[in-house]
């Protein structure tokens, strides 16, 4: 909580200050672009006006403000009694209203210095990022050279036609972890507040767990002075609760490299529950189960139905069991399966449209999708989705049912790679207990069904063969020896 009066001195400091042509100027005109009573005026011709007791302090982008959120409306003589919280975003035109009022910091003075921060370093990182880049592009690029984590690479963020963030970066040996020699992230409109220092944030610890080193990072470079923890990446953190740096502060410790992790990767409800679970028990570490999530290894779905489904799905996130260990390696082979065309189903089910009778033509809508919830049935290693009544449905083999019956509400699915007769006794219960849902095998493309002529199922596209491979190759990529 901070005094208005206090704020409005400070605001008066940086009128002229580190923040000048950015703050806005409580003694400029009305019509000034860089004054107050201007931004105040901005707010209240919004799209969505804010509530009365917003003080803007500076621009976040071209459409949106800073604002402090005082405890009760702006006065016009800015009494001293006033008092000044956190500092949120308001968008000036058309946002979702999930993203409206995000909250950008803590406190107002916290914020002012921090972007002051921020700001005055932006160029020089900018400078460092593009020289690395260049260093990069004759040493490697030219030549098709792959470099070692230990060779400093330029990396980019961008979100359609907008560069969000740019770092260079590399594992150190001095201290096995990974060194970020430069940092710059910017706000842009189309983006949820925060979320380019959430994504980079995610680069820099996905790259850290992937060199297998400790997983601290730290900033700037050696022999030439460490820098401190980005300003906006601090920023992030604080919202969040989380403090970095806490024991140096050119550092972010093992400890809550850990935390961040957790709170840069995005987890459904059911996901974070079942993930949570396996962390108290000391089964598998954060950070690998995050990368796995991260580096798009598993998703959300396949991962939720591992750890829901087997007690080796911590043997299956280290990469699985080693091959001559053939019992072990096959039943973790099957849950990946399983798993493996779930998701496959889900993000069909996330883009099934109606098909509209005696049409010639097809629509196409890029980024259409239905929002299909889910939830891992552990005692049955099934999942159920939701759906609509007349949903078209994929994956059904000629001459059985296209769309979900209109007395249906749900779809139960028992992904099964090689299908069992026991699997269609247990289908046929489930049905029973649950006629509201339409329950279906899910196997692959070259499962014979002789056996399930009654049975409806889902084929597939990809072929037993086909899983496998894919299922390999992921869990290669997992077999990364942590120190």
């Amino acid at each position: 909580m901070v005094a208005l009066k206090n704020l409005y001195e400070i605001v008066i400091a940086n009128v002229n200050g580190p923040l000048q042509g950015r703050i806005f100027d409580p003694l400029a005109e009305p019509d000034d672009p860089n004054g107050l009573l201007f931004a105040l005026t901005a707010l209240r011709d919004a799209l969505h006006p804010p509530p009365g007791n917003l003080l803007p302090l500076l621009p976040v982008c071209d459409s949106s403000f800073a604002c402090a959120v005082c405890d009760r409306d702006i006065p016009d003589d800015m009494l001293a009694q006033v008092e000044a919280f956190e500092v949120v975003r308001w968008h000036l035109g058309q946002v979702d209203e999930r993203k409206q009022g995000e909250l950008l910091d803590t406190d107002p003075i916290s914020y002012l210095v921090s972007v002051s921060n921020e700001l005055s370093n932006r160029d020089a990182e900018r400078g460092a990022v593009e020289k690395a880049a260049a260093a990069y592009y004759d040493e490697y690029v030219v030549d098709g050279r792959r470099p070692r984590v230990e060779a400093l690479r330029p990396v980019q963020l961008a979100c359609q036609n907008a560069i969000i963030g740019l770092a260079s970066l590399r594992h150190d040996p001095i201290f096995d972890g990974l060194r970020v020699e430069a940092y710059a992230t910017c706000e842009v409109a189309h983006l949820a507040t925060g979320e380019a220092d959430r994504a980079m944030a995610a680069l820099l610890l996905c790259d850290a767990f992937q060199s297998g080193g400790t997983m601290e990072i730290r900033f700037g470079q050696p022999g030439r002075g460490e820098r401190h923890i980005p300003p906006a990446l601090l920023r992030y953190a604080r919202v969040r609760g989380l403090t970095l740096g806490a024991q140096d502060p050119c550092s972010i410790s093992p400890a809550e490299a850990r935390e961040l992790f957790l709170v840069v990767t995005p987890m459904p409800d059911e996901l974070r529950f079942r993930a949570f679970e396996v962390f108290d028990a000391g089964q598998i570490t954060p950070e690998r189960l995050c990368y796995s999530l991260m580096a798009g290894i598993w998703s959300h779905i396949e991962l939720a139905y591992i750890l829901a489904t087997t007690p080796r799905a911590p043997t299956i996130l280290e990469g699985a069991s080693d091959p001559q260990f053939r019992l072990a390696r096959s039943a973790e082979t099957e849950i990946c399966r399983a798993a493996l065309m779930t998701g496959m189903l889900l993000r069909r089910l996330d883009h099934a449209t109606e098909a509209v009778e005696s049409s010639t033509t097809v629509d196409l809508h890029e980024d259409w999708k239905l929002d299909t919830n889910w939830a891992v049935r552990s005692d049955l290693a099934a999942i159920a989705f939701s759906a609509i009544p007349g949903q078209a449905l994929p994956w059904c083999p000629s001459g059985r049912i296209t769309h979900l019956p209109k007395n249906r509400e749900a779809i139960i699915v028992l992904p099964r790679g090689t299908p069992l007769p026991s699997d269609a006794d247990l289908l046929g219960q489930i049905q029973a207990e649950q006629p509201e849902a339409a329950v279906f095998l899910l196997v692959p493309a070259d499962a014979d069904m002789a056996a399930f002529s009654d049975v409806p199922f889902f084929l597939c596209p990809q072929s037993l063969d086909e899983l496998d491979q894919a299922i390999r190759r992921k869990l290669d990529t997992l077999k990364i020896a942590r120190r």
